[in-house]
């Protein structure tokens, strides 16, 4: 039976044209059902998730480069000479220190600028023992920034009100002082300095304290050298009139 079979299909036999074309419909078919068979999906909520964690992403880097940059400064000069750093939203982000006192930059970094000039008043990092205010310096990113610095500093600070005077310092003037690696205070007395006398340096006025520089203005006299100093060497307590010893350099006016 199975021969008869084979053998009568034997006699069955399709054209090469046909042949052909059978197998090229088959392949279009199945080209044609490749093509329309839909791509796979991402997960919606694998997206989500993507997208949620690059925008925060984003958002921490925004707000941690916003909160480290300084948009202005307090310069603190008296017995001794610090500069804080402040970034947009009011808070201490750098404590340059001028003078060989210390103060701990725990207890300044991250703090209101207010509270900050405030603890170091009370710690007498600087002094007002020569009945010299304590001279605040404020610089800012614009002018309108640096007078809203000033009238909290005037207005909610009692200790400030009292014992400092505020003043305003000029962007150029900041980054002169910052050049010359003293505090904007002592950069601004040594430039008023420099109009009595032409020929004083940087040099000759590094070693003294604020205190010292703001006597020098208004009197004549030598400059004196670091071992007269003892603004410096005790925490709150410097010798008034200290005018050296003979040992100075004279900027006695003609």
């Amino acid at each position: 039976m199975r021969n008869r079979i084979q053998q009568a299909f034997d006699f069955v036999h399709a054209e090469t044209d046909l042949c052909q074309n059978t197998k090229q419909y088959i392949a279009h078919e199945i080209q044609n059902r490749d093509l329309q068979r839909p791509a796979k999906r991402v997960p919606v909520l694998r997206y989500a998730v993507s997208m949620v964690c690059i925008v925060l992403v984003f958002v921490a880097f925004s707000t941690y480069q916003a909160y480290t940059t300084e948009v202005s400064a307090i310069s603190i000069d008296g017995s001794a000479s610090l500069e804080l750093g402040i970034n947009r939203f009011d808070r201490v982000v750098r404590v340059s220190q001028f003078d060989t006192m210390q103060v701990e930059e725990s207890q300044l970094l991250h703090k209101n600028y207010v509270e900050a000039v405030d603890c170091v008043m009370q710690q007498e990092i600087v002094s007002d023992a020569a009945n010299i205010p304590i001279q605040i310096g404020v610089t800012a990113d614009s002018a309108k920034h640096g007078q809203q610095i000033l009238a909290c500093l005037s207005t909610e600070s009692p200790d400030i009100t009292t014992h400092a005077h505020c003043y305003e310092v000029s962007p150029e003037i900041a980054e002169q002082a910052t050049q010359a690696g003293i505090s904007m205070g002592k950069y601004k007395i040594y430039l008023q300095l420099q109009e009595q006398y032409p020929d004083l340096a940087l040099s000759d006025i590094s070693h003294l304290c604020m205190q010292d520089l703001m006597a020098m203005l208004y009197t004549e006299g030598e400059i004196p050298t670091s071992t007269d100093m003892q603004c410096n060497s005790n925490m709150g307590h410097h010798e008034n009139g200290h005018r050296g010893n003979g040992m100075g350099k004279q900027y006695g006016k003609s």
